[in-house]
């Protein structure tokens, strides 16, 4: 099977609603299972689960099994992009409930997973492909 890549809209599209069913979730392992159909894989019919559920699968297909550790973007780490002290010296405690705080916060956290969560998912998978491939060769 050939490895994905993501210059395609489709491609990083399919990339990113698994990345928002596994945010959805708010866990810290993962398991995402591609269907595989005529050795390629079928990204928007990817299921992504909790690593510790267990899952029951169509009998009839084969799935590539993708392994994430935690992809969450945590409040530090958006904050630390920003200038709190401005939203401090302007709202006080409350600095969080403001629109400017919060629609700032939304795009950082954007940001984050366009420059560190799709990329890491990307690679994930094209790991799972190799390991595939490898087993195949046995």
């Amino acid at each position: 099977m050939k490895k994905i890549s993501l210059d395609t809209e489709t491609t990083k599209n399919a990339v990113v609603e698994i990345i928002n069913d596994i945010l959805k979730e708010n866990v810290e392992n993962s398991k995402t299972y591609i269907p595989i159909l005529d050795d390629e894989l079928v990204l928007d019919e990817a299921i992504s689960y909790h690593a510790c559920y267990p899952i029951k699968l169509d009998d009839d297909k084969e799935y590539l099994k993708v392994y994430l550790n935690d992809i969450r973007n945590y409040q530090d780490e958006v904050e630390n992009e920003m200038d709190l002290n401005e939203y401090i010296k302007e709202y006080g405690d409350d600095y969080m409930e403001s629109p400017e705080y919060q629609e700032e916060y939304k795009s950082i956290e954007e940001d984050l997973i366009e420059e560190y969560t799709i990329p890491y998912v990307f690679d994930e998978i094209n790991k799972a492909i190799d390991e595939y491939n490898d087993s195949i060769e046995e």
